[in-house]
């Protein structure tokens, strides 16, 4: 599977984080609860200044190399810069070059490991052999558009932006 190779500028995400681990894969358990208790409580509705409510964006940023906890970032793209709420975060995703995969069309049920199956495809056997390094300045994004949503379509998919250099 190869990816698209895109350049992407700089832009705010605004949403809702959580802060995980990833020891002994908790972050594996953790996003997809975190996920859908913010479709069960609807706060996609909550988040305002959405530059495209079509669009949602999950990103993994800040990695403590030392603590081995990320921050995985639900929400949208915004121009906003200043948060409307306490309960959100806002934050400035720095500009990079992406490979941009693409997962497998998938029943909703199989979603979450389609996403982590194709992550640790990237991780483990893509990147090690692109001649591409990851780059750990930048975030990694997660792009969620009408095509994630099972409500619209039997067979769901999304894409994966890791940074790389």
């Amino acid at each position: 599977m190869e990816p698209r190779i895109i350049t992407r500028d700089s832009f705010n995400v605004i949403g809702y984080e959580l802060r995980t681990s990833v020891i002994d894969g908790v972050n594996l358990k953790e996003i997809p609860e975190f996920w859908d208790h913010y479709r069960k409580q609807g706060l996609a509705a909550t988040i305002q200044g959405k530059k495209d409510e079509g669009i949602e964006l999950g990103i993994c940023c800040d990695f403590d190399s030392v603590k081995k906890q990320i921050s995985y970032i639900i929400g949208f793209e915004t121009d906003c810069s200043e948060v409307v709420s306490e309960k959100m975060t806002l934050k400035r995703v720095p500009a990079s070059r992406y490979a941009v995969f693409t997962t497998q069309k998938v029943k909703a049920e199989q979603f979450s490991s389609s996403i982590q199956e194709l992550t640790r495809y990237i991780h483990h056997q893509w990147l090690p052999k692109s001649g591409y390094q990851y780059n750990s300045d930048a975030f990694d994004i997660e792009i969620y558009d009408r095509k994630s949503c099972p409500d619209l379509y039997e067979y769901v998919r999304m894409e994966i932006c890791i940074p790389i250099k």
